[in-house]
């Protein structure tokens, strides 16, 4: 189906004159990809806005980073769309990674390891995590436990986005790095993060995960769903925005600064592009880009 579309779709292009029409097809088609993919992995997770100021078109599509799915929605959304640029959700030093890496799977930076070395940095402690006794060790299931989640909400770079920039060079579109600098959002999170979180989180004083995500949660810890196949039961934005509250609930400040404060730092990146635009962020970030990019 979506191959046929796709072919159905190079024709129609080609016989459209005007940028006027180009837009609403492609916005139409857009809306239609949201709802014609595989109904397990694929809902809401794109949408079109027309920013009026600056007379930009905006196709934003929402990933959960470690879905392969995610990866090809991307490649199948740039190569259809061929947008003037290509707005990723990395900060130079991540994107220079990526260039750097020969291969997906040899990025080191997305361990939980790495970022606790990276936010005991932040934090102006030189020692290994190791070293801080039972501190350390707190801090480091803390972060090892939140990472889970948050790779699950789309908080993490993944694969999409090297795909990203790939689609990119080959329809010859710029490349936007729209994400604050990782050791800025460090800095912050030295700031918001309390003992009181690492204590209610170590000692049980977290309160359960809403129904919606307990099941879906649950179904991986017992049924021998893989890791991918969860990941895409959560690709939907009603189960996000269920993390993203639940998350708030218990760590108000900390997600003020991993997605709060970046969802306003990327939306005014995106605001001072001009042409078409194909914005790859987590789905996490896509009601609160969305918001601002409306206001």
């Amino acid at each position: 189906l979506l191959l046929h579309m796709s072919m159905s779709l190079s024709r129609t292009l080609s016989g459209l004159s005007g940028r006027s029409s180009r837009r609403l097809f492609l916005a139409t088609y857009v809306r239609t990809l949201s709802s014609s993919s595989s109904p397990s992995s694929n809902h809401n997770t794109t949408s079109f806005l027309r920013l009026p100021l600056s007379q930009t078109d905006v196709f934003l599509v929402g990933t959960a980073h470690i879905s392969q799915e995610s990866a090809r929605e991307v490649r199948q959304l740039i190569s259809t769309v061929k947008p003037d640029v290509v707005a990723i959700e990395l900060c130079r030093e991540r994107a220079q990674r990526f260039q750097n890496q020969s291969s997906f799977a040899n990025q080191k930076e997305t361990t939980p390891d790495e970022v606790v070395k990276k936010l005991l940095k932040a934090l102006g402690v030189t020692q290994d995590a190791n070293a801080l006794g039972l501190g350390g060790a707190a801090l480091k299931a803390v972060v090892s436990q939140m990472y889970r989640g948050l790779r699950m909400s789309g908080l993490e770079p993944g694969k999409e986005f090297q795909v990203a920039m790939e689609e990119a060079s080959n329809v010859g579109a710029k490349l936007a790095l729209i994400d604050r600098e990782q050791d800025a959002t460090f800095a912050e999170l030295r700031k918001a993060i309390k003992v009181s979180d690492v204590m209610r989180f170590m000692f049980g004083g977290a309160t359960p995960l809403p129904p919606e995500l307990a099941s879906v949660f649950q179904a991986y810890d017992t049924s021998g769903e893989g890791m991918q196949e969860t990941v895409e039961r959560l690709k939907n934005r009603e189960t996000i925005r269920a993390a993203v509250s639940h998350l708030r609930e218990q760590y108000p400040q900390i997600v003020d600064v991993i997605l709060d404060q970046r969802d306003e730092f990327m939306a005014e990146k995106i605001k001072r592009l001009r042409g078409s635009v194909v914005a790859v962020v987590g789905m996490a970030h896509m009601d609160g880009i969305e918001r601002r990019l409306r206001q």
